[in-house]
């Protein structure tokens, strides 16, 4: 981290911050290259994650502390595992990572395992604390769903400078053309998971459930109609027939649409592009006279 910023005040900030991503890429000791070479770095931590997906707001935090203490997960005291040699460098060359994935524009999906990584370390720093956040269901599943913010002393990237000179060329074709179709078709596939879920919601909301039997008034046994993960589409490939390939494309199971998972991978990409696409509009349309820039139309 501190190459990072270092480099951000430099003279050549970009292409600094780029170098020493390659760089930090090419030592095997450091790099992450895949999301199975990061679960093997923590294992039975999806555990965790499938815990807190599923009982979201209705978690304990008693069953969580049994579950990550216990054989199926950490074999250990959340205490000692945060307080174990080597656990900080560990949680450091995470973030290195998601720092060389960010400034190279690397796998998005790998970013957000690493996200999601962080999010459940988190939560066993939280355990080990004995933090008061874990002490009510919607206060677990708010340091789950928690964002990993990036340092604002490194991102987001500089800018490429503009160049010294005029340009005297014929027009160039939009180099945002490809990007902005790009986007277009994300948007309009992200839309339809969206109207997709919004559609199942409304139909949950509708369903009923049965009247309680007066000889048999144990919950447990009530049937529950709604006998699926409510932040998740179910028949996904049926309902999503123009969205299965861009589903596929960043990793999201078609049979399985995790919204939660929608949101951050396919959502962090469409913000991505956007600005990509209205920053390039942004340079194209800027050209020099002399020493002093002007944007097109003054």
């Amino acid at each position: 981290m501190g190459v990072l910023k270092n480099d951000r005040a430099g003279a050549d900030p970009r292409q600094d911050l780029i170098n020493d991503a390659v760089a930090f890429k090419a030592d095997p000791s450091m790099w992450i290259g895949s999301v199975e070479a990061l679960k093997v770095l923590f294992p039975k931590f999806d555990r965790i994650d499938d815990y807190l997906r599923v009982k979201q707001r209705g978690a304990v935090k008693a069953d969580l502390q049994a579950l990550v203490e216990g054989p199926d997960v950490l074999n250990t005291t959340a205490t000692a595992y945060v307080g174990a040699a080597g656990y900080d460098a560990l949680k450091s060359r995470v973030w290195d990572n998601i720092f060389a994935l960010t400034i190279l524009g690397d796998s998005s999906a790998l970013r957000s395992e690493g996200r999601s990584f962080l999010r459940l370390l988190n939560i066993v720093e939280k355990l080990a604390d004995n933090s008061p956040v874990l002490n009510t269901g919607p206060g677990i599943f708010g340091a789950y769903m928690s964002t990993v913010l990036l340092p604002n002393d490194v991102f987001p990237l500089p800018d490429v400078p503009l160049p010294s000179e005029p340009e005297t060329q014929p027009e160039e074709p939009d180099p945002t053309k490809g990007l902005a179709i790009e986007l277009k078709n994300l948007q309009a596939a992200y839309a339809e998971v969206k109207q997709a879920y919004d559609r199942q919601t409304y139909e949950y909301k509708a369903l009923k459930y049965p009247s309680r039997k007066e000889d048999d008034p144990d919950d447990s046994k009530q049937k529950n109609l709604i006998d699926h993960d409510p932040l998740a589409l179910s028949e996904a490939s049926r309902q999503l027939r123009q969205t299965v390939n861009q589903l596929s494309r960043w990793g999201i199971r078609k049979e399985f649409v995790y919204m939660p998972e929608v949101y951050d991978k396919m959502g962090g990409e469409i913000r991505r592009l956007g600005r990509e696409v209205n920053a390039k509009k942004e340079r194209q349309a800027v050209v020099r006279v002399g020493d002093t820039p002007y944007h097109a139309g003054q």
